[in-house]
């Protein structure tokens, strides 16, 4: 969301040099920024907690920023979903106009290795930390669905974190950040709840089928959470642990065809 955010400060001030900063628990997804149209650079702070650190202080010092913008800005509306997309609501939290384009934004400086394998599906059922909620398919949803895939002769990738439940048919892949997503987009397309890597496949028009529960936010404007690139549909409920199943199935089944 942070490229939409980058995409309106350089429509403004094309000749500005920015750095993109990120908490060090984030560093291995700062490889997907190498050569971003709106990023000129990247750093990951020593800290997040107490930021800044020591090391952050020094760093900050020496680089001479003229403008800092809050990466953890609050919302300024209560229910902001009911006026803007959340790619929108990035700029606004920021003080930032809305650009005309509000699609995110990666460069896929990395080539198209390894090949994609039309037979092999990516899945992110859980989030990607291990915290089973209502944004997340059940441990019983996701096996069903990677059983459907399996006997429709299809391999599945499953990514997410080390904690997260093993899924029995489906390869777990234990790799950083940035290597799921090389992955993620070798495979022909991606399913996944309400996590970052919906967003990310959006980025680069990944096809991709999203499991999203409304009930937070109201039906009509789930959307509003929800990526919105040309290869992107989604099956919604009030919440995730309530999809019908059999509609998901047949959604794959035209997503595929």
């Amino acid at each position: 969301m942070s490229t939409v955010a980058a995409r309106s400060f350089k429509e403004q001030h094309p000749d500005h040099h920015l750095t993109l900063g990120v908490g060090p628990q984030f560093k291995d997804m700062l490889p997907l920024f190498h050569d971003h149209p709106y990023f000129d650079a990247v750093h990951a702070y020593s800290t997040y907690d107490g930021w800044p650190g020591p090391k952050d202080t020094e760093y900050l010092k020496a680089m001479k920023f003229d403008l800092m913008f809050d990466g953890t800005a609050q919302h300024r509306d209560n229910e902001w979903w009911k006026e803007r997309h959340q790619y929108a609501e990035a700029c606004h939290m920021m003080g930032l106009p809305v650009p005309a384009d509000i699609n995110p934004i990666l460069t896929r400086w990395f080539g198209r290795e390894p090949a994609q394998n039309r037979k092999m599906v990516a899945f992110a059922p859980f989030g990607g930390n291990g915290n089973l909620n209502d944004k997340m398919l059940s441990v019983v949803q996701a096996q069903t669905i990677v059983d459907w895939l399996v006997d429709k002769g299809y391999m599945v990738l499953h990514l997410g974190a080390a904690n997260e439940p093993q899924l029995e048919g489906a390869q777990w892949l234990n790799t950083c950040y940035f290597d799921s997503v090389r992955n993620m987009l070798s495979c022909r397309a991606l399913i996944h709840c309400d996590t970052g890597l919906g967003h990310v496949a959006g980025a680069y028009n990944h096809l991709s089928l999203g499991l999203y529960g409304c009930r937070y936010f109201g039906k009509e404007w789930a959307h509003q959470i929800m990526p919105r690139h040309r290869n992107f549909v989604s099956v919604t409920a009030d919440v995730v642990s309530n999809l019908d199943l059999d509609k998901v199935c047949e959604t794959l089944t035209l997503l595929f065809s």
